[in-house]
Formats: structure tokens, C-alpha cells, sequence
């Protein structure tokens, strides 16, 4: 029996002492960090605003390919662009934002195709499961023992690696290039010219990119679920939520069977998809460095074109 109790305290240290190095010791500055900055000020501004006003959330393509600035001044609301980034998990994005939705806002969600495709595995352990390990063990709760068990045990040997070497380059002065591009008030990327895009222009010439089948959205249920629960959640709250499509290469053409699962998705949950006659599909030579991420001058004439569907089913004042 002492032998058991001496295996168990053993054990229990050792998981103790695991815990405190991912907590305390682990950390990724340079990129982790400059996620959590970016994050810290668009919640920060989206606290500032009053109701009604217009939420935009999903990934990149939402912070680098919409503007606030347009949609404000067509839809005559104050808006936050709380586009982030694709790695982090959507059950993050809906909870850093659920707190400041009122009855009379509106959500539009242009979440990239990939979003609805991603498992429930890999949604609990994105860069926001370590940042929520390390400084929200509140919203990590609301994960259940799985989202708490998967963001405990991320701290692999490459994992520690990776810290080292990232507290390494913090110190000596290392931004990541994420950390470096600039955002207006209103969350809004701005920078991305056609000068500044050259240097990817190689890249966006050969990437690579198609939508996903009406079967392949119709089959996920990781992330896609997620999104079913915050359009429940607003719907019951009395915010508005349009979905939309996120912007892409004009070829391949998003077909009419995947339109329709994502029409017919966002109406069982009262919701409603807006569908431009393009279908937010662009030519090559309108993006940065990603399918995407539009350049500046096109986010801008593709927030114009779209702000009149926004309004046509009820967005504004």
C-alpha cells in the first residue's frame, strides 16, 4: 500500500510540476503574445461602442478583406472588425465576443470555408487553447473536461522547444511580421497596397485553392457545430446574425450546392446569408499574399459592394 500512495504522490507531482512549466514557464511571445495584443484591443473597442452596432467575426480574410470604415458610414452604425486569425478556435472568437452583443446588434460572418471544416480535436487545441491555459482558466472551463485536458497536455517537447527559442527571439527585440502590420481604430488591416503585395505576387500565382464540396460542409460537425450554437445563442438574445461569403479566387466557382447547404444551414438557425452576384469571388491579381486577403483599394470596393446587401436584409439605421 505505501508503495502504491509513494507512485500516486509521485505521479501527481510530476503532473504538478507539468502543469506549473506550461502555466508559468512556457510561453510564446512572438507569436502567441502578438495574438492576444491584437485581441486585447478589439475587445477593448467593441466594449467602447453602443448598440445597435455591426460585429464582424471570422478569420483573416475578415480582418484583411472588409472595412469598417465603409460599412459605418453606409450602414450609418458603429462597427468593430473582429476578424483574427483562422488558427484560432471559432468557440474562442464566440466567447471573447459574446459579452458585448446586445438585442439590436448585428453579426456578419464571412467565415472562411475551411472554418466549418475544422475538427472538434483540433478546435480545442489551437494557439488560443495554450493562451487560455496560461491567463483564462474561466472561459477554458466552459471547454468541459475535454477543452481543459486537451489545453493541459499541449506542452509537448516541441512545444518547449518552440518557447525557448520564441522567449530567445522576444528578448532580442524579434517582432513576428503578424505583429508588425497595422490596424485602424476599428480593427480594420490596413498597409496591404498593391506596392507592398508584390513580393507575394510569385505565390499568389501558383497557390492553390478550391471550396469545399455541399457534401464535405454537410458532413462537419467540429467547428460547424460551434457556429449552430452562437447562431442559437444570438437568435435567443435578439441579435441578428447575416452570414456571408468569405472572399476567393474567381476559379474554381463556388457552386450552387454548396450556396445551398449554406443557406439552408444559416435559416435553421435564424440566420440569413447574403450572397453576392460575384459570390465574393475575385480575380488573382486582386490579392495580397493569400486567396484571402484582398489589397487594400479591393477591401475597400468589395466592403462597397457588399454593404447594400447588408442593408437589404435589415443591417444599418
Amino acid at each position: 500500500m505505501r508503495s502504491l500512495l509513494s507512485l500516486i504522490g509521485a505521479i501527481a507531482l510530476s503532473l504538478a510540476a507539468y502543469f506549473a512549466a506550461s502555466a508559468l514557464l512556457l510561453n510564446k511571445p512572438v507569436t502567441y503574445d502578438s495574438i492576444t495584443r491584437m485581441m486585447d484591443r478589439k475587445i477593448a473597442y467593441a466594449n467602447s461602442l453602443p448598440s445597435p452596432k455591426l460585429v464582424l467575426i471570422g478569420g483573416s480574410g475578415v480582418r484583411t478583406s472588409h472595412r469598417c470604415d465603409i460599412f459605418s458610414a453606409d450602414l450609418h452604425m458603429p462597427c468593430i472588425n473582429g476578424g483574427a486569425t483562422v488558427g484560432l478556435g471559432l468557440n474562442y472568437l464566440f466567447a471573447e465576443y459574446r459579452p458585448f452583443l446586445k438585442a439590436g446588434d448585428t453579426v456578419y460572418l464571412p467565415l472562411e470555408y475551411q472554418q466549418y471544416l475544422i475538427t472538434r480535436p483540433a478546435m480545442l487545441t489551437g494557439p488560443d487553447a495554450a493562451i487560455l491555459f496560461r491567463k483564462d482558466w474561466r472561459q477554458l472551463a466552459q471547454r468541459g473536461l475535454e477543452g481543459f485536458a486537451r489545453a493541459a497536455f499541449m506542452a509537448d517537447i516541441d512545444y518547449a522547444a518552440q518557447s525557448v527559442i520564441e522567449q530567445a527571439l522576444s528578448a532580442a527585440g524579434v517582432r513576428a511580421r503578424f505583429d508588425k502590420q497595422a490596424s485602424d481604430a476599428q480593427g480594420d488591416q490596413i498597409g496591404l497596397t498593391h506596392e507592398a503585395g508584390r513580393t507575394y505576387d510569385s505565390a499568389i500565382a501558383v497557390a492553390r485553392w478550391a471550396p469545399p464540396s455541399a457534401g464535405e460542409f454537410r458532413d462537419a460537425s467540429g467547428a460547424k457545430l460551434e457556429v449552430a450554437r452562437f447562431l442559437d445563442w444570438c437568435r435567443a438574445r435578439g441579435v441578428r446574425v447575416i452570414g456571408g461569403l468569405p472572399v476567393a479566387f474567381d476559379n474554381p466557382g463556388v457552386g450552387d450546392d454548396l450556396i445551398a447547404e449554406l443557406r439552408a444551414f444559416y435559416a435553421a438557425h435564424g440566420a440569413t446569408l447574403v450572397v453576392l452576384d460575384n459570390r465574393s469571388q475575385y480575380p488573382r491579381d486582386w490579392f495580397y499574399d493569400t486567396p484571402f486577403h484582398l489589397e487594400e483599394a479591393h477591401a475597400i470596393e468589395h466592403s462597397r459592394r457588399l454593404a447594400p446587401y447588408l442593408r437589404a436584409v435589415g443591417a444599418g439605421r
